[in-house]
């Protein structure tokens, strides 16, 4: 009995097993999870500062950063991601990629080369773009943010009309005012497209382009020889314009900027059931040395 009791206060001074890795909030561009233990983090070479606090470099959205992990009861509860040189597109990459994500934004301030937003989704990430400087701060999202409430308006839609003064009479429906016509919205396209390369067969239809567009090389990836083609996933318009890009395959050093150049492309329009459509359309940009 003695030994089964000292079992039991032991057991009991044990800390609560982590969760399952899966059942971890994913912190969005990285492989790091908010609630992720201490231990854990050292295997990734993040090393200990004053106040049980990490730090080391981690990709954010494929930027290399300076991360800083700040730790509750030894498991992770925030993260700080610093980049000094983020170019304009590699900031826009970071911001289409959590649209992508379904992350909402929220700013503060808002204007070209100088920004503070809270994007919220299943965590919150504050980012702030001051020139060149990027820092973004990830951690839980408040309970209040998670739950969907309805607009304003959705609810003044469906209000009931106030009572008219009773007359004594029978009522009849009020068509002095026709409610107006909801707009048909633009289908998409089930089929997806493809720019074809020359002298390769694809499995997808050709797009027909109207016009090509390539942002600049980024520096850093000629320094360093770096080349390829990435394959950018375009939502296009009514008008051949794209709407959205998101990066298909890609190489983490020239993803940004082939999403800006996928987003200068314009294509023909299209009809899907006698309509204009929207549809997707697979870009390939190519980045050479030579």
């Amino acid at each position: 009995m003695l030994a089964l009791a000292v079992l039991g206060m032991l057991l009991a001074g044990e800390p609560a097993a982590l969760p399952p890795a899966q059942a971890l909030p994913r912190i969005p561009g990285t492989t790091l999870r908010l609630g992720l233990s201490d231990s854990a983090a050292a295997l990734r070479g993040f090393s200990a500062l004053e106040g049980g606090a990490r730090k080391g470099t981690c990709r954010f959205f494929g930027l290399q950063s300076e991360a800083s992990l700040t730790f509750a009861e030894q498991r992770l509860a925030r993260a700080t991601f610093s980049v000094d040189e983020a170019s304009t597109y590699e900031t826009a990459y970071v911001q289409d990629q959590l649209t992508a994500m379904g992350y909402k934004r929220r700013c503060a301030k808002l204007q070209p080369g100088s920004s503070q937003c809270d994007w919220l989704g299943p965590v919150l990430v504050h980012l702030l773009v001051v020139g060149t400087k990027l820092s973004a701060t990830v951690e839980r999202a408040p309970a209040e943010t998670t739950a969907v409430q309805a607009p304003p308006a959705a609810l003044a839609r469906v209000a009931p009309s106030p009572p008219r003064p009773d007359t004594g009479a029978a009522l009849s429906p009020d068509t002095s005012r026709a409610a107006p016509a909801t707009p048909r919205p633009v289908p998409l396209a089930p089929d997806t497209l493809a720019v074809p390369l020359p002298g390769r067969a694809s499995p997808y239809p050709a797009a027909e382009v109207s016009r090509r567009g390539q942002c600049t090389y980024p520096e850093a990836a000629r320094r360093s020889g770096i080349q390829g083609r990435v394959w950018v996933l375009a939502t296009v318009d009514t008008s051949g314009r794209v709407l959205e890009a998101q990066v298909a395959r890609g190489i983490a050093e020239l993803n940004a900027a082939a999403l800006c150049s996928a987003r200068l492309w314009h294509f023909a329009p299209r009809t899907w059931q006698g309509q204009p459509c929207r549809y997707r359309v697979l870009v390939p940009i190519t980045f050479t040395l030579h």
